[in-house]
């Protein structure tokens, strides 16, 4: 009896598969590559079946999912508001799902203002842990972040581990370095990734972390604990193991927000960290950290040496290797405390034209070759002369010193200029 029941049923799904339109089929095949992950192929399938039935949302909803999948985010925002446009009201939690992939594809758009409207509209239909979680976010990441934590204070839903994530960052865009360290704290220690629901790049939590450590070990009026500078180490050293991430870290301490330098403890903290892997830092990236600690003057090795013992094929990146090794001696010979008793040896000033006029490698350039970034070595020389002197009458003191240095300038409208502006005896207009 079992073995005709089994048979009568494959006859009846025989049956009902024969039955198929042939618009059905379309969309059966259209589903059976979607379920495998095979994209492009079912988008094509898609349109075909939508040629003949545009009423069909949760359709709609897996084209667009189609097109984000393979990153082409206009076609999925479209279809996602299709999909959203034909759901109907009472089919809440499908509504919200549309929703969140409409914020998902403004957020790739960079459109993030829309992303949050919709993300917050996904939220206010179907308060779900995920639908929360993308609101929050949203707001975090169009710097509402008042709006983001409100959200989550005022939230019934049972606390997530993933929140402590959103509290660490809103707090850190607020300037709340403690309170974002805590939550970031929390959300490390509870952090599994085998459980987790969002997907996460943990190495950027981390290093939005360890920013809001240096943030606040550079307002410290008091020294750090050990166990603070400890944890500090410990995920400075985590980090490092990431080339790419380390080269993040490095260039954020020596460009993007060199503020630590203002304070001794968060002066002592970066430097005792820098020295935990020394050896494995560049000697370029040796040099931005040099500049970030003011100390330009020992530059100038640093870049020399990599100059000697490198072949340089980039353009630019030898400009500024040229620029930082320039710019390296010309504090070394200049001191720390010069003033306008200052007199430089002839034999250092002929090695500071020579090392200015390598760093052009033309001998002269028109005005569309002279990009802006290349006049930052002849600024800057103007610049350190002219606060030397602190006064326009005293800067005619420089002005024989600075016209042997940079007076060859390679660009007709420059030389002219400099020319004229020391010939009237300043360094400046």
């Amino acid at each position: 009896m079992k073995k005709l029941g089994t048979i009568l049923f494959l006859i009846f799904a025989i049956f009902i598969s024969a039955q198929l339109s042939p618009l059905e089929k379309v969309l059966e095949e259209a589903d059976a590559h979607y379920n495998k992950n095979e994209y492009a192929l079912a988008i094509p399938l898609y349109k075909e079946y939508f040629e003949n039935d545009q009423k069909d949302y949760e359709s709609y909803d897996r084209l667009g999912i189609c097109y984000y999948r393979i990153d082409d985010f206009e076609n999925a925002r479209q279809n996602f508001r299709r999909a959203a446009l034909l759901c109907p009201v009472d089919q809440k939690t499908k509504l919200a799902s549309y929703y969140s992939n409409l914020s998902a594809a403004y957020s790739h758009l960079d459109d993030n203002g829309k992303a949050f409207d919709y993300a917050l509209k996904a939220y206010r239909i179907d308060q779900t842990s995920h639908t929360l979680f993308n609101a929050a976010s949203m707001a975090n990441n169009i710097g509402r972040c008042t709006e983001g934590l409100k959200l989550l204070d005022d939230t019934k839903l049972p606390m997530e581990n993933e929140y402590n994530a959103l509290y660490g960052m809103c707090n850190y865009r607020e300037g709340r370095y403690e309170d974002a360290i805590r939550y970031y704290e929390l959300f490390f220690s509870s952090f599994d990734a085998k459980t987790n629901t969002v997907d996460f790049i943990i190495p950027d939590e981390k290093f939005i972390l360890m920013k809001c450590y240096i943030k606040s070990a550079t307002e410290a009026e008091n020294e750090l604990s050990e166990e603070r500078v400890q944890k500090i180490t410990t995920l400075y050293l985590d980090l490092s193991k990431d080339k790419v991430t380390q080269k993040k870290m490095l260039r954020y301490l020596a460009v993007e927000d060199n503020s630590w330098n203002k304070n001794e403890i968060s002066v002592r903290l970066v430097k005792n960290l820098i020295k935990k892997n020394e050896r494995e830092i560049s000697a370029k990236d040796k040099i931005f950290m040099k500049l970030a600690e003011k100390g330009l003057k020992d530059t100038y090795k640093i870049a020399d040496d990599y100059l000697k013992t490198n072949t340089i094929t980039d353009e630019k990146e030898l400009f500024v290797m040229k620029t930082f090794r320039y710019l390296g001696y010309l504090y070394t010979v200049i001191g720390d405390d010069a003033d306008t008793t200052l007199v430089i040896a002839e034999a250092d000033i002929k090695k500071l034209k020579f090392l200015f006029d390598d760093i052009y490698p033309k001998k002269d350039y028109t005005d569309e070759e002279m990009l802006e970034s290349m006049l930052i070595p002849l600024h800057t020389t103007l610049d350190v002369f002219r606060k030397i002197a602190k006064t326009p009458e005293n800067q005619k003191i420089f002005v024989p010193t600075v016209r042997k240095i940079v007076g060859d300038f390679p660009n007709t409208k420059y030389r002219d200029f400099l020319r004229k502006l020391m010939d009237a005896g300043y360094l400046e207009n």
